[in-house]
C-alpha cells in the first residue's frame, strides 16, 4: 500500500514538473494568452448562467461529486492553455493525491480511450486501481482533433468510460461548432468568455504602461468601426497586438493594422526581425528565406489536407520532397552546412525549424514518435494565405480552386454544422492580394459553381478595405443580386444582407436603379436591420438565454444564428417547436426574424416537415391583411421552402389580389411549388396561362414593377415558349430597367435563332445587368457567330458580370494534394545524390 502511495506522490510530481514546464514556456512564447494573472478568462457556466474562473471550475470538481464538463470555445480562445492551468493546479495539490493526466486528442491514434490514459511506473493491476478508486483526473485537449474517429463517436467513448469509472473526473475541450449535440449529455457545459473591454484596457496598460496603454486603448475604441477592438476580444489576437506594440525598436501606429492579416505580418515580421539577430546558424539571413518558402508550402499543405498536427517523419518526408522555387531556394539547398556525416539538408533544415519558435513539438509519452504544430492553427491558416497569396499561385488560379472544392463552404461537414474551414485563409489570401485577382475568381468561381456561399466569402474579402475597392464593391453587389434572383438557391437572405453591408461603398456611377433593387430588397428582407451570426462559442442553451433574457438588438441576432446553423437531425423538431413558440411574441421584429430562422432550419434538415398545426399557423399569417408586410413575405418563402403542395391556392390568390405586398415573393413562392407539385389540378400546362394573366394584369407601380419581373421570369422556367410573341410586344411597352432585364432573360431563355435581332438591340443597354442578359442570350442561342462578332466588346466591359460570359476559367484541378504541389522524391534527387555521403560544404556567402 505504502509503495502504492509513494507511486502516485512520484507520478503526480513528474507530471507536475512536466506541466510547470508546458505553462512556463507557453506563457513565455510569443503569443503569450497572460491568463495567469492580469487577464484572467472567465467560463460562462450553463447551468447556473455565472461567469467562473478555472481556478473555481477546478475547485468545484475535486470537491464535489460533479465529475464530467465540456470546456467550449471558438479558435484562439484560451481553451487549452486553460486546461494545462488546470493541469497545473491539480498537480500541485498533492494531498489530493489524484493524477492529472493531459491527453492532446489530435496526437493520438489509439481508438481506445482508456489507452489514451498514459500513468507509467504502475503495473496493470495497480492502473486498475487508479481507475476503480477515482485517483485520475482525465483532460481531453480538442476532441474535434481526433484523426482516427468522428467527434460524436469519440465523445461517446468517453461517456462509456465515465460510466465504467464514474469516481474519476473527466474535463474535455472543443471548438463549440463542432462540439455535438446529444439531447442527454451528461457533460456540464462551460464556454470560455471572450476577454471584456475592461479587461483589455488592464491588459495594455499592465504590459505597456499606464500612458501609452490608455492611449492605444483610445485608439482602438475609435478604430474604423471599432473592428480592432473587437478582434481583441480573443485572447490570442490580444496578445499579438501587445506585442507588436511593444517593440523597443519600432513604435507602431495602430492605423497600419487595418485588418488580421496586417496584425500576422508585423507580428512575423517583428519577431523574424528578433531572431536574426540573435541567430548565427546556417547564415540565417539566407535561411530565413527557405524557411519562409517552408512555411508557406507546408501550411497549405496542412490546411487542405485538413490537419493541425504533422508527425515529426511526415514533416521530413515532405521538406525532402516539396518542389522549391528555383535559383534562390535552391542555392541556399545546395550551400547548407553539413554538420556530421550523414547528417542530411533535409534533416539540417528540420532542425533549424524546430528552433525557430513558430512550431510546438509534441511527444508522445509512450512512444517516441512526434508531431509538430504551428504555435495557433491560425497561424498555420495565415501562411496558407501567403502561399496563396504569391504572384505564381495568383496567375495558376489552381491552387485556390482546390481550396474551395475541397473546403466545406456552405455543405455539411461530418457533424453536420457548415463550419467554413477555409474562410480565414482565403480571407488572409485575399487582404495580401493587391491585385484583387483573387477575390475576381472567387466571384467568378461561386458564378459558374453557382455556390452563393463563396460569394458571401468574396463580400467577406472585400468588406475587409471595402473602401479602397470600389469597382470590386460594385461588381461584388451585382453578383449577389444576381445570385439572389437567379441561381439555383434563389431568396437566400445573406446574399442581401452582405449587398446591404458593400452598399455604401459603391461608386458615385453605380447605376442608379441597382441601388433602388438592392435598398428595395434590403427593406424587404432586412427591415433595416442587418442581423450579425454569433460565433461558434454561442450553442443553443446558450442562444436561448439571449432570446429570453437579453435585449433585442441581440435576440435578434441569436435567433438569426439558429436559423444558419445545420442541426443534428435529432435537435431539428425540437430547435423547429423553440423557433415557432417565438411566433407568439408581442415583439413584432421578432416574430418576423423568427419566421426567417424557420426556412433556414428547413432548407438544412431537408427530412423535417411541419405538422399540419404548424402549416396552417404559416397559412393563416399569409392570409391575415393586418400582418405585417414582412413577415407576410417572408412566410410565403418558407412555406415554399417546404415544398407542400398544399399552399398552392393560397399562394395563387395572394398573387392575384392587388392589395397585397410584396407579390414577387408569392410569385417565386408558388413557382416553386408548382415546380414540384404531381397534382395535375397545378399542371404546368395550366400554370402557364395563370402567370401570364397575372402579368398582364399587373399593376404599375414599385411593387407590380417587381412582380412582374418575378411573373416573366417564371414563364420561362415554366418553359412558356407558346408566348414568346406576346412577350415581345409585351416587353417594348416597358420601361423599367428591372422589368426588361427579367424579360429579355426570358427570351432568351424560351427563343431561338429567330428572335436575335430583337435581343441584339438590348445589347447595348446603358444598364450592365441588361446588357449581359441580352449578350449571353446571344451567345447562348448562335455561339458560333456571336462568340466572334461580340468577344472584344464583352471582354473589354466595365463590369465582370459581362466580361464573366466569355471567361473559360478551368475548374478541373488534381484530385490530390500532393499531385498539386508536385511532391515528389525525385524533385530534390540531386541534393540527396550530392550531401548523402559527404562531411562538409562550404557555409553560403
Amino acid at each position: 500500500m505504502v509503495q502504492f502511495e509513494t507511486k502516485i506522490v512520484k507520478t503526480i510530481e513528474r507530471f507536475q514538473k512536466r506541466y510547470t514546464d508546458e505553462f512556463n514556456k507557453t506563457i513565455s512564447s510569443f503569443i503569450s494568452l497572460g491568463i495567469e494573472n492580469q487577464c484572467d478568462l472567465l467560463l460562462h457556466d450553463d447551468n447556473k448562467s455565472i461567469g467562473i474562473t478555472i481556478e473555481d471550475l477546478c475547485d468545484e470538481m475535486l470537491n464535489s461529486d460533479k465529475n464530467r464538463v465540456s470546456l467550449l470555445g471558438g479558435p484562439g480562445a484560451g481553451k487549452s492553455t486553460l486546461l494545462l492551468k488546470l493541469a497545473l493546479i491539480i498537480s500541485s495539490m498533492t494531498d489530493n493525491k489524484i493524477i492529472p493526466v493531459l491527453v492532446k486528442c489530435g496526437l493520438e491514434n489509439q481508438s481506445n480511450i482508456k489507452n489514451l490514459v498514459h500513468v507509467g511506473g504502475f503495473s496493470e493491476e495497480e492502473k486498475e486501481k487508479l481507475w476503480q478508486e477515482g485517483r485520475l483526473f482525465l483532460i481531453f485537449d480538442g476532441i474535434n482533433e481526433v484523426s482516427n474517429a468522428d467527434i460524436r463517436g469519440f465523445l461517446n467513448s468517453i461517456m462509456l468510460l465515465s460510466d465504467d469509472y464514474p469516481e474519476c473526473k473527466y474535463i474535455l475541450s472543443c471548438r463549440s461548432l463542432e462540439y455535438p449535440m446529444v439531447e442527454y449529455s451528461p457533460f456540464e457545459k462551460y464556454n470560455v468568455s471572450p476577454v471584456t473591454e475592461n479587461q483589455i484596457r488592464e491588459k495594455l496598460v499592465m504590459e505597456l504602461g499606464e500612458q501609452k496603454g490608455e492611449q492605444y486603448f483610445s485608439e482602438l475604441c475609435h478604430s474604423s468601426k471599432n473592428y480592432l477592438l473587437d478582434i481583441c476580444k480573443t485572447p490570442l489576437l490580444l496578445s499579438l497586438i501587445i506585442n507588436i506594440l511593444s517593440d523597443p525598436d519600432e513604435v507602431t501606429s495602430l492605423e497600419k493594422l487595418k485588418s488580421k492579416s496586417d496584425i500576422y505580418r508585423k507580428f512575423y515580421d517583428n519577431i523574424t526581425s528578433r531572431i536574426r539577430k540573435k541567430s548565427t546558424a546556417l547564415s540565417i539571413d539566407k535561411f530565413y528565406e527557405l524557411r519562409d518558402e517552408i512555411f508557406k508550402q507546408l501550411s497549405y499543405y496542412m490546411q487542405c489536407k485538413g490537419i493541425v498536427y504533422i508527425e515529426e517523419n511526415d514533416l521530413v518526408d515532405f521538406i525532402r520532397n516539396a518542389k522549391y522555387l528555383q535559383n534562390r531556394s535552391i542555392d541556399i539547398i545546395n550551400a547548407l552546412k553539413i554538420k556530421k556525416e550523414g547528417h542530411l539538408w533535409y534533416w539540417t533544415i528540420v532542425e533549424e525549424l524546430k528552433k525557430c519558435g513558430f512550431f510546438n513539438l509534441y511527444d508522445n509519452l509512450e512512444e517516441s514518435a512526434s508531431a509538430f504544430a504551428f504555435i495557433h492553427q491560425s497561424f498555420q491558416e495565415y501562411f496558407a494565405g501567403c502561399f496563396l497569396s504569391s504572384p505564381e499561385r495568383i496567375s495558376e488560379k489552381k491552387y485556390i480552386t482546390f481550396l474551395l472544392q475541397n473546403d466545406v463552404l456552405g455543405k455539411k461537414s461530418s457533424q453536420g454544422y457548415n463550419t467554413k474551414r477555409n474562410w480565414n485563409t482565403i480571407e488572409f489570401a485575399s487582404n495580401q492580394d493587391t491585385s484583387n485577382h483573387l477575390i475576381f475568381y472567387i466571384m467568378r468561381y461561386s458564378q459558374k459553381q453557382q455556390d452563393p456561399s463563396s460569394l458571401e466569402l468574396a463580400a467577406n474579402c472585400i468588406l475587409q478595405d471595402a473602401s479602397n475597392n470600389k469597382s470590386l464593391v460594385n461588381d461584388c453587389c451585382i453578383w449577389l443580386l444576381e445570385a439572389f434572383k437567379y441561381w439555383s438557391i434563389p431568396y437566400k437572405y445573406n446574399l442581401i444582407y452582405a449587398a446591404n453591408k458593400l452598399l455604401s461603398y459603391v461608386s458615385e456611377d453605380f447605376p442608379e436603379r441597382l441601388k433602388n433593387d438592392i435598398e428595395y430588397f434590403g427593406h424587404k428582407y432586412t427591415g433595416g436591420y442587418i442581423p450579425i451570426e454569433y460565433p461558434e462559442s454561442f450553442d443553443i442553451d446558450f442562444l436561448k438565454r439571449v432570446i429570453e433574457e437579453d435585449d433585442i438588438e441581440h435576440c435578434l441576432n441569436a435567433i438569426f444564428t439558429i436559423g444558419e446553423r445545420v442541426w443534428p437531425k435529432e435537435m431539428a423538431s425540437a430547435i423547429l417547436d423553440f423557433l415557432f413558440s417565438l411566433l407568439f411574441s408581442d415583439e413584432q421584429v421578432i416574430r418576423e426574424q423568427s419566421v426567417k430562422s424557420i426556412k433556414g432550419v428547413i432548407e438544412h434538415n431537408s427530412e423535417i416537415t411541419l405538422d399540419d398545426r404548424k402549416f396552417e399557423f404559416l397559412i393563416s399569417i399569409i392570409k391575415n391583411k393586418k400582418e405585417s408586410d414582412a413577415i407576410r413575405t417572408y412566410t410565403l418563402n418558407t412555406l415554399a421552402t417546404t415544398g407542400d403542395g398544399r399552399a398552392i391556392p393560397v399562394f395563387m390568390d395572394y398573387l392575384m389580389d392587388k392589395d397585397n405586398p410584396y407579390r414577387d415573393s408569392a410569385s417565386w413562392s408558388l413557382q416553386e411549388l408548382v415546380l414540384k407539385s404531381s397534382d395535375q389540378q397545378y399542371s404546368v400546362e395550366v400554370m402557364r396561362k395563370f402567370y401570364y394573366q397575372c402579368l398582364i394584369e399587373e399593376s404599375d407601380d414599385q411593387s407590380g414593377m417587381y412582380s412582374k419581373g418575378n411573373l416573366v421570369y417564371t414563364l420561362s422556367k415554366l418553359n412558356a415558349k407558346e408566348y414568346v410573341e406576346d412577350l415581345k410586344k409585351w416587353i417594348m411597352n416597358e420601361r423599367e430597367p428591372y422589368v426588361q432585364e427579367d424579360g429579355i432573360n426570358a427570351i432568351g431563355v424560351l427563343s431561338g435563332k429567330n428572335e436575335t435581332n430583337f435581343i441584339d438591340q438590348y445589347s447595348v443597354s446603358s444598364d450592365p445587368v441588361i446588357r449581359s442578359k441580352a449578350l449571353k442570350s446571344l451567345i447562348d442561342i448562335d455561339r458560333e457567330y456571336y462568340w466572334k462578332r461580340k468577344y472584344d466588346v464583352i471582354k473589354n466591359d466595365r463590369y465582370s458580370i459581362v466580361r464573366s460570359i466569355v471567361d473559360e476559367d478551368s475548374f478541373l484541378v488534381s484530385d490530390s494534394i500532393e499531385t498539386l504541389l508536385a511532391i515528389s522524391p525525385e524533385n530534390n534527387k540531386i541534393h540527396e545524390q550530392y550531401f548523402e555521403h559527404v562531411e562538409t560544404v562550404n557555409n553560403y556567402n
